[in-house]
Formats: structure tokens, C-alpha cells, sequence
């Protein structure tokens, strides 16, 4: 083969292996694009999931709490529950908002410093003295 020959055909291969690498990087990106849109689909539902089960807001009465839920960013959000509803529809309440961008939270009380973490998520609103109405903060885990 002569010199012009080999150089003409390492450049085709250059050039193949080149246009495999991008046709590699191109179907990287589409696939990665692809899962970003299938996980906020995801994120969506689940928070669509969350806002049904709550039911409708219940109108003010002596059996109904009120809950100011404060955000890192200083945004308040505010809801009245039932009076018997456990304190994971608080939290479903929070993540149906989509105001935050992570799931490693925890509902705490200012005064006194109370976490309504895992192992309070089963209490009604009533046991652990949120009823009539209670003001929590979002305390992000790291």
C-alpha cells in the first residue's frame, strides 16, 4: 500500500471513530434527557398521589387544625386538617406543594423544639398538642 493510501485510510478511521464518539455522546445525552423527563413524570404522580389523599380541605370548626408550615426559602404554606389526621398527611401535604427539591426533611415545632420525624408520623394531629394549630418549619436534612 502505498504512503498516500495509508494515510487516506487512517484518516477515514480517524474520522469513523470520531463520528462513533459523537453519535455515543449524542444517544448519551438523549437517554439522559429522557430520564430526567420520566423522573419528574414520576415526581408529578407521586405528588398528584399525595394532594388526593388528603381529601378536601375541611372547613374551620372545633375539630379542625390549622397548620402554617414555613419553608427554607421563607415561603409559607397553610392547610387545615382534621383534627385525627396522623402527621404523614403533613408531610404528604408538603410533598404534594413540590416546593422542595429533595425528600430528607423533617416537620419541627420552634418553641418547644420538637422533630416530627419517622417515629411520630402515625400520631393524629391531637397527641402530640398541634391541634388547634400549629406552626412547623421544614428542616432539611443533609
Amino acid at each position: 500500500m502505498s504512503f498516500k493510501r495509508c494515510r487516506l485510510w487512517a484518516i477515514s478511521k480517524q474520522a469513523a471513530a470520531a463520528e462513533r464518539k459523537r453519535k455515543e455522546e449524542e444517544e448519551a445525552r438523549e437517554r439522559a434527557a429522557r430520564e430526567a423527563a420520566e423522573k419528574q413524570a414520576a415526581l408529578a404522580k407521586l405528588r398528584e398521589k399525595k394532594a388526593k389523599s388528603l381529601g378536601e380541605e375541611p372547613e374551620k370548626g372545633p375539630n379542625v387544625t390549622q397548620v402554617l408550615v414555613r419553608f427554607p426559602n421563607g415561603e409559607r404554606k397553610g392547610r387545615r386538617f382534621d383534627s385525627t389526621a396522623t402527621i404523614q398527611s403533613l408531610y404528604d401535604y408538603v410533598d404534594s406543594l413540590g416546593c422542595l427539591e429533595t425528600d430528607r426533611y423533617n416537620l419541627v415545632s420552634n418553641f418547644p423544639h420538637v422533630v416530627y420525624g419517622q417515629e411520630k408520623l402515625t400520631l393524629s394531629l391531637n397527641e402530640p398538642g398541634l391541634h388547634p394549630q400549629a406552626s412547623l418549619f421544614v428542616e432539611l436534612n443533609s
